[in-house]
Formats: structure tokens, C-alpha cells, sequence
């Protein structure tokens, strides 16, 4: 799959974080932030890059109170550990959207990864999801005016199927 990256831009605005941002140009979001600079923390990686999501929520495209994630696990690697984060919609998991946060052995995030579908692009999704049911709806509903007309053409006027038998009276 090609990397989508439309530019690299330094990160600001962010209390206690620096670094640099691969932004999307799909989604108009980093897919990638990385040489972070953030304070070291003894708290659990799972604190800790529930923490820094918090601070970066709205860069992603999330709500801040992170509903749209579910924690999966924290994975340790040589370098510290990886969290990974899914997203859900409408109760359920969306396949291939991911977030990973690099935590460092002191408690830094110093990486993360992002393959999260932005909440306005969901809610986009939402709004032509329902128009498209509603025209599914109209098209079915058609249909079945029509099929109801064919399966009459074919049994006749009073439901029963015309045969060499009924023809002959």
C-alpha cells in the first residue's frame, strides 16, 4: 500500500510535546508523529499513552474523551513497548484502524502510528451511508411493486398460474 504522505510538519501547540508530523493527504491528519519529545513518567504504558492521546486527539481527528478507541494491549519490545489502541464505530471494531504509541524505557512517547479514521469522515460516511439506505429503500421498494406485477402477469388476475388446463375450460 503507498504511503499517503502529503507533508512533514513540526508539531506545536501541544503542552510538553515536540516533534515532527507525516500528515495524511487522505485524511488531513498525521499518519505518522515522530522524534517526540515528551517528559519521562513511572506510570503504566497504558497511562502513559492514554495521557498523550488525550493531548493529541484533536490533531487526529478523535473526540477528546477517546470513546472512538479501545485499549488492545501493550506489547514490550526492545526499546520499551508498543500500545495499541483499535477503533470502534457504532460498537464495533473498524478493521485496519490502529494506533501505536512507542514508549520509551524511561516512560517516554517517542513514536506513534496512525491508521485511525478520522470522526468527521466517519460522521461523512454516516450521512451517505443513510442517503444511499434511502435510496436502496426506494429502489427495493419499486422493485417490489414491480415483482408483485409480474408474479400477477403470470398467475393472472385471480392467482392462480395459467396452464394448458386452465385454458381449456
Amino acid at each position: 500500500m503507498p504511503i499517503d504522505v502529503r507533508a512533514t510538519r513540526k508539531l506545536s501547540g501541544i503542552k510538553g510535546v515536540s516533534g515532527l508530523a507525516e500528515i495524511s493527504s487522505a485524511r488531513d491528519v498525521p499518519r505518522r508523529l515522530y522524534d517526540l519529545e515528551t517528559k519521562p513518567s513511572r506510570a503504566a504504558p497504558r497511562r502513559i499513552a492514554e495521557s498523550f492521546l488525550k493531548q493529541v486527539a484533536s490533531r487526529l481527528g478523535l473526540s477528546p474523551d477517546l470513546s472512538q478507541v479501545r485499549f488492545d494491549k501493550v506489547k514490550k519490545t526492545l526499546f520499551g513497548c508498543h500500545v495499541l489502541f483499535q477503533q470502534r464505530h457504532a460498537g464495533k471494531p473498524i478493521s485496519g484502524a490502529w494506533l501505536r504509541i512507542d514508549i520509551d524505557p524511561d516512560g517516554r512517547v517517542f513514536n506513534a502510528q496512525n491508521d485511525l479514521i478520522p470522526e468527521r469522515l466517519l460522521k461523512q460516511g454516516d450521512r451517505e451511508a443513510r442517503a444511499r439506505g434511502r435510496l436502496d429503500r426506494h429502489a427495493r421498494d419499486a422493485g417490489q411493486d414491480r415483482s408483485r406485477e409480474t408474479r400477477e402477469g403470470a398467475r393472472g388476475r385471480h392467482g392462480r398460474h395459467q396452464s394448458r388446463a386452465n385454458l381449456d375450460h
